[in-house]
């Protein structure tokens, strides 16, 4: 009975898994929500992590950075990034990250 539990705790957790594309994030061009942009901003996220962030940071910029496509954030990790972006970034980036969550 021990082991399906466990079973069933890793399935839920991999299967709840948020994922974010840092190679293609779709911005908004402008507050009127009219045109959406696509870029890459996986240097410039992983370095601002890597300049004000804290060690708890490091792993997942050097993740971001490396990335080619969707990355898995872990609840932690989620958290962290979204604490982070809502202190260290632009409004037009804090509502990217909340959008581009899969």
């Amino acid at each position: 009975m021990g082991s399906i539990y466990l079973w069933l705790i890793i399935i839920f957790n991999i299967s709840y898994m948020k994922k974010v594309n840092f190679k293609k994030m779709r911005f908004w061009s402008g507050i009127d929500h009219t045109q959406k942009l696509e870029q890459d901003v996986r240097l410039d996220l992983a370095n601002l992590i890597y300049r004000y962030g804290d060690i708890r940071g490091m792993d997942l910029a050097l993740r971001i950075y490396h990335s080619d496509g969707d990355i898995e954030l872990s609840d932690d990790e989620f958290t962290y990034l979204q604490s982070f972006v809502s202190g260290h970034c632009s409004p037009q980036m804090v509502e990217a990250m909340q959008e581009n969550i899969i």
